[in-house]
């Protein structure tokens, strides 16, 4: 086994000894991905996740639960999240897609 595999496999193990956490650093990692601005603590969160069930909630198919922001336009904050499925998720970014896409071309109208 190379080490690369032991890595992994001790990641995997970490993740499941320690959901919160994990689902903590993976939001903060997110959040730094998409240069957002991230004001939640552990503690916050954790609580969060209790008051939510939102660990034993969360996964990748459409009646599972993710991490959402209220408004797109905001960084992370405890105020600023609450959990939708998967499905809801993708119908409101389409939402605000299309938004975006409306009131850039109106701009342009303007513009022109």
């Amino acid at each position: 086994m190379t080490a690369r595999e032991r890595h992994k496999i001790a990641m995997r193990d970490w993740r499941s000894a320690n959901p919160i956490r994990a689902a903590y650093t993976n939001l903060k990692q997110n959040a730094s991905r998409r240069k957002k601005s991230f004001a939640i603590t552990f503690e916050e969160f954790a609580a969060w996740c209790k008051e939510t069930n939102y660990i034993t909630r969360k996964g990748r198919e459409g009646d599972k639960m993710h991490i959402d922001r209220i408004n797109h336009l905001k960084g992370y904050s405890i105020d600023n999240i609450q959990i939708l499925s998967c499905r809801e998720n993708s119908q409101k970014g389409n939402r605000e897609k299309k938004l975006k896409v409306a009131a850039q071309g109106a701009f342009e109208t303007i513009l022109t």
